[in-house]
């Protein structure tokens, strides 16, 4: 990823030099986070002006619509994907049945016209089928509106009622787990024709027909803070969102998943939060095996007497 030096040496001198080696661990590493986040952001201030000129379309309103769509994407096609997302699709459809909208390639095209530039751009490997994701949420919501699961959901519950009345709803981040990025996108909820939507896509949208590579992995959500930080109808619009932190929706797979079962803590968990977000990625500091006994291994074989 490609940074003016500029941007590089105030991070480095922000995020290292000046972040004091006295202070704990966790401070330290959120002052790295805070002055990362500070060089991606000004990375992306070509595009101010781009938000600055972004004003309401009087004509455009939100639409009720009288069938809800619940959107979910595996690219390479379910019967591709790893265990683990099996699961969760399994789980999802227990609580959606055939309002489950699951898409690959094979049916992407008849739901949403997707930009042809920024299409080649993904087949030919410029974009990676995360950052494509990002692009064919917005317009699918935009478009029908509904709901946007990650493949890595795994539901425990029904949707909580706050949510499903709101307009626009995606979780928000906490000095915990990714707080430079404000929000996370893996669960979006939106009315159709949102237009705080509609901004946050055609910023997208803008970001992918100039560049050939993304900032961070995370640059859609950047760039939803920098609209909502910049554009003064966009934060309107964002401080009336309801504020849920994602601490709660990643508690299994990051704190109690090799924790022997106890029926408390799972009700505890669901009481929490209606989803439980996984990864087909196992890395050393997630859970990264599942245990006979454990409480990811009654959650997500089903062992559990609901």
């Amino acid at each position: 990823m490609s940074f003016k030096l500029s941007h590089r040496l105030l991070y480095f001198y922000k995020g290292h030099i000046t972040n004091w080696f006295w202070k704990d661990k966790l401070q330290r590493r959120r002052i790295r986070n805070s002055a990362y986040a500070e060089m991606i952001l000004k990375s992306l201030s070509g595009y101010l002006p781009f938000i600055h000129k972004m004003v309401p379309d009087p004509s455009l309103k939100k639409m009720e619509s009288s069938e809800e769509y619940f959107f979910t994407s595996w690219l390479q096609g379910e019967t591709e994907a790893p265990e683990i997302i099996k699961k969760c699709l399994k789980s999802q459809r227990r609580l959606l049945g055939d309002k489950l909208i699951v898409l690959d390639n094979s049916n992407l095209d008849n739901y949403i016209d997707k930009s042809q530039d920024i299409k080649e751009k993904w087949e030919n490997g410029i974009m990676s089928a995360a950052h494509y994701s990002d692009i064919v949420r917005l317009e699918l919501l935009y478009k029908y509106g509904g709901y946007w699961l990650d493949a890595t959901l795994f539901f425990t519950g029904p949707i909580n009622h706050e949510i499903i009345n709101s307009d626009f709803f995606m979780l928000s981040t906490s000095p915990k787990l990714l707080g430079h990025t404000l929000v996370q996108n893996y669960f979006i909820r939106a009315k159709k024709g949102d237009p705080l939507l509609k901004m946050w896509k055609d910023l997208l949208t803008e970001y992918w027909s100039k560049e050939n590579e993304a900032k961070d992995y995370y640059v859609s959500q950047y760039l939803f803070r920098l609209l909502v930080e910049n554009n003064e109808y966009a934060k309107y619009l964002y401080d009336k969102m309801p504020k849920v932190s994602i601490d709660k929706s990643q508690i299994l797979w990051r704190e109690i998943g090799n924790v022997p079962y106890n029926e408390e803590l799972y009700r505890k968990m669901c009481e929490e939060s209606f989803f439980q977000k996984c990864s087909y990625k196992m890395r050393k500091e997630l859970l990264h095996e599942i245990i006979e006994g454990s409480m990811a291994d009654y959650v997500l074989n089903d062992k559990v007497e609901v």
